[in-house]
């Protein structure tokens, strides 16, 4: 790798801290770092005699062929044929289906061109997955694992996964539900340490049934939540493909992170119901680190009614933020432009390690279906939310219009937090929203 600027002198470690201590004029050193999450500290400066950077560390997402990304719309079973050809319109190009019946996916779907696109298809019964016929290769969402851990009780078996895994072969069929764990309010390494180990339950699973790990590499599709903190989220998408292929070598396998589909989704526990408007700048920078991060597919998602439906003006909204971050920032035109940066470079090693030893740690504790039943998995998530919570009432964290720079001309909406109905065999995963947990000071200039 050529050296640019040669004809500038190297500065040394001492001296760089000795310049950066100058300009704090007396303030200690520490004030430039932060822990916002457990075990992962963020430092404002870098220096290269702290890294022994290598091509390999250069190339964490340079097996993508490129650096484009699919625009990822939801939609539920009762939206319209005319919503989902109008979104395709307007350039949507990955769809996120619900399926119920034969019936009711065809006239959803009347006149879409499944051969031009990327469409994922929810199923939330075993005999619905089953039952689907697709004329084209799609990705088939039956994650068992992801729906038990959410409703409480284990419902679905492995045995339900594998005859569907067979059903439909010629599908992406192992979906890996990550998305929950950071919707109920995983830290980023916890996330990527139960996703780890909800993709080893099931490679456990079809390694069994002589699956190869060839297919099981190419069935791959990993969904991961963007969260708040912009430069972790690029280290995430980063980490997660130098994780999954560590899980691969225990299995004697060279995947080198190719095939997987990683999809990333901003997280609804970061939007808020006070200043509204304020979710379009959260939205923005989420997606944009999703990319930067090397996601293949990203979803903004928005708000909902009280009836579960989004929120039609803002939904329209989200898909806007991609076409802006695409045709006017240009973000599709560098892969991994992260890359080599110290400060990413820093975190996502950071990252690969603390999620790599909570995986190992499940694997002492027999694997996560057992940490999920245990509530282990729940009480791990609890504790990041009590964090979370201590933080953003003390003002160690900002959350825009709520805790820092509340808007006087709104009247205040109080939010009701999210909690399991625990009526089930173990805790399930719930819905985690920050602004539900603030406690509501009063405003200086009220």
């Amino acid at each position: 790798m050529e050296k640019l600027f040669k004809e500038f002198n190297a500065v040394s470690y001492s001296e760089w801290l000795e310049k950066i201590q100058k300009d704090l004029k007396g303030k200690p050193l520490e004030i430039l770092d932060n822990q916002l999450e457990s075990d992962i500290e963020i430092k404002a400066y870098h220096h290269p005699e702290h890294y022994q950077l290598n091509d390999a560390d250069f190339l964490r997402n340079l097996t993508k062929e490129t650096a484009d990304w699919k625009i990822r719309t939801e939609f539920l079973a009762s939206d319209s044929n005319n919503l989902v050809l109008n979104y395709l319109n307007e350039g949507v190009n990955s769809l996120g289906l619900v399926y119920t019946s034969t019936e009711q996916f065809q006239e959803q779907t009347k006149e879409v061109m499944f051969e031009h696109i990327d469409a994922d298809i929810r199923f939330e019964s075993s005999a619905t997955a089953c039952e689907f016929e697709g004329t084209s290769t799609q990705i088939l969402n039956f994650d068992v694992i992801g729906m038990n851990a959410k409703k409480g009780n284990w419902n679905l078996s492995l045995d339900d996964f594998y005859v569907f895994f067979q059903k439909q072969s010629k599908h992406k069929t192992l979906w890996i539900s990550g998305y929950n764990y950071g919707w109920s309010g995983a830290s980023t390494a916890l996330e990527l340490g139960l996703s780890l180990a909800h993709l080893n339950e099931y490679i456990h699973l079809l390694r069994s049934k002589d699956v190869s790990l060839e297919e099981i590499n190419n069935k791959l599709v990993v969904e991961l939540s963007v969260n708040d903190n912009y430069f972790l989220n690029i280290a995430k998408f980063r980490a997660i493909r130098s994780l999954i292929a560590l899980l691969f070598e225990g299995y004697d396998s060279d995947y080198s992170g190719k095939g997987i589909q990683l999809i990333g989704k901003t997280n609804l526990r970061h939007l808020c119901v006070n200043d509204r408007n304020t979710n379009l700048l959260r939205q923005t920078t989420q997606c944009m680190s999703a990319i930067i991060g090397g996601c293949d597919t990203v979803t903004v998602d928005t708000l909902r009614n009280a009836d579960g439906s989004p929120v039609e003006n803002e939904r329209r909204l989200a898909k806007n933020i991609q076409h802006i971050l695409k045709e006017e920032s240009y973000l599709d035109k560098v892969i991994d432009a992260s890359a080599g940066a110290y400060a990413i470079e820093n975190l996502t090693d950071q990252l690969i390690e603390k999620a790599w030893n909570i995986f190992l740690e499940l694997e002492k504790k027999n694997g996560l279906i057992a940490a999920i039943k245990t509530n282990w998995v729940t009480q791990q998530i609890e504790n990041d939310r009590k964090r979370m919570t201590e933080f953003l009432n003390s003002e160690k964290s900002t959350l825009l219009g709520i805790n820092k720079f509340q808007s006087t001309l709104e009247d205040w909406t109080a939010i009701e937090s999210h909690q399991s109905s625990g009526s089930g065999e173990f805790e399930a995963l719930s819905e985690f929203r920050l602004e539900s947990v603030y406690k509501q000071k009063q405003l200086s200039n009220g």
